[in-house]
């Protein structure tokens, strides 16, 4: 082969498949460990990359008519105008868009909004030269940091195993099945030496930023096959004649089959990893994956009473993130800095991804006594052992809500009754620490009657 079909098939093995890694260490909750994130950063950096990479191909295969510079001119001046026009739609007119959405409470047309943007962002990329995988990925980010993030996660959490198992498909129709049998030996080598290949710069490198060498090794399994993106690569490479089809095929299929097996080599390293540093193993190193890891509480109605909660915890430093169903709140709260999202609270899938599997609490401080039974419900289903405190319309609600298996309930008239009580008894001549003491006396009797 000449030396430029070398340099580009070299750029396309040196990618790793973002897509199979990330749902291995998702599969094993792995992500947040010291392996799971030096592999995330590395996948990430890999992803960017393939910019580069795709104009490289393209210099490569031109036609002699114009300059190396001039085409990796034309290429950055497109890139950069694509990434300007795509971060201007994202910030002033898709969150604007998403909340006229929001608003009309319809889950369905929320969905078909994000879907747009995301494939309207595909298409952008790919107008202006680049691919339409790294218009979606730019859409994802500008939309993580909306409001809206957690329930976006929610909404395509049911159709991520079906995309992904077409993905798998695919990959299975790159093997050439003639090939596999005729040139079983050489396709096994093309592995090998990828492996080896990637361990002898990813080993090291691990080894330089403080993993333990078990650890080092379980990296360079997980990252040293060739990726989706190789595909790719490897088609820009036959289209512009740079290698010949039975070489693509040959390429190709190696690359799938590599993937095929990337799972077994995951199992592999993870053995390795922690049959010698057990303790190293499990250790989450961000102090929590998920919302839930990092906050201490959930706090469901961000209303005067959800803020004035918020308030609170924020004064003894205490974790905790705000959802709300009703996007004006969600907005005006977010404005003065709220770490708010929004999304419906009686839908478990949005309850999860919020972080109610690690939650220490949820606070339930709305007032409509149908969907604070309903939520009550459905937190003590998920998770029974979590900490509930809500809020209810009345004595009678509140018996209810124990039932339902809240730990702790407030009646918003008792309260009101005991605050009256208190004042009442300070304005008529009663010592404050009396009247405190039988205001609280009175707090504990009517309470423990409501169990």
């Amino acid at each position: 082969m000449s030396f430029e079909a070398a340099l580009l098939i070299a750029a396309a093995f040196s990618l790793s498949s973002t897509a199979i890694i990330i749902e291995e260490l998702s599969l094993r909750k792995k992500l947040n460990s010291p392996v799971g994130r030096s592999a995330f950063a590395i996948l990430l950096k890999q992803d960017l990359a393939v910019i580069p990479f795709l104009i490289f191909a393209g210099l490569l295969s031109r036609n002699g008519d114009s300059s190396i510079a001039h085409e990796l001119f034309s290429a950055l001046t497109s890139g950069i105008a694509a990434i300007m026009v795509l971060f201007f739609i994202g910030h002033f007119i898709s969150k604007p868009i998403l909340h006229g959405v929001a608003s009309t409470e319809n889950s369905d047309m929320f969905f078909a909004a994000v879907m747009v943007i995301v494939i309207g962002s595909g298409m952008m990329a790919s107008y202006f030269g680049l691919s339409m995988a790294l218009g979606g990925f730019a859409a994802g980010l500008l939309l993580a940091e909306t409001e809206y993030r957690r329930l976006i996660e929610s909404l395509i959490e049911p159709f991520k195993g079906v995309l992904l198992g077409v993905f798998f498909i695919t990959v299975g129709f790159e093997i050439n099945p003639a090939l596999l049998f005729d040139h079983f030996g050489t396709l096994l080598f093309l592995i090998a030496i990828t492996l080896l290949a990637k361990a002898l710069i990813i080993i090291p490198a691990a080894l330089f930023f403080g993993h333990s060498f078990p650890k080092a090794i379980q990296l360079s399994l997980l990252l040293g096959r060739a990726g989706e993106f190789a595909f790719v690569l490897l088609n820009s490479a036959t289209d512009s004649g740079l290698i010949n089809k039975n070489e693509s095929s040959m390429l190709v299929s190696s690359v799938a089959l590599g993937m095929m097996i990337l799972p077994l080599l995951a199992h592999i390293g993870e053995w390795i990893g922690n049959s010698f540093y057990k303790i190293e193993g499990d250790v989450d190193i961000t102090g929590g994956a998920s919302a839930a890891q990092e906050n201490g509480a959930i706090i469901i109605g961000g209303g005067r009473v959800g803020r004035l909660v918020a308030k609170i915890l924020d004064l003894h430093n205490i974790q905790h993130i705000l959802v709300d169903s009703n996007a004006s709140i969600v907005k005006s709260n977010r404005q003065n800095g709220a770490r708010i999202f929004y999304g419906d609270a009686t839908n478990p899938e949005f309850l999860k991804k919020c972080g109610l599997h690690s939650a220490r609490a949820v606070i339930i401080t709305i007032n409509e006594p149908q969907h604070v039974d309903k939520i009550t419900r459905l937190i003590h289903q998920l998770k029974p052992g979590i900490s509930l405190i809500v809020r209810a319309h009345d004595e009678s609600h509140a018996k209810k809500l124990y039932g339902l298996g809240a730990d702790i309930v407030i009646p918003e008239t008792l309260e009101a009754s005991l605050q009256l009580s208190e004042e009442s008894l300070s304005l008529l001549g009663v010592d404050a620490a009396r009247a405190s003491d039988t205001i609280n006396q009175q707090r504990k009797d009517m309470l423990a009657l409501l169990k």
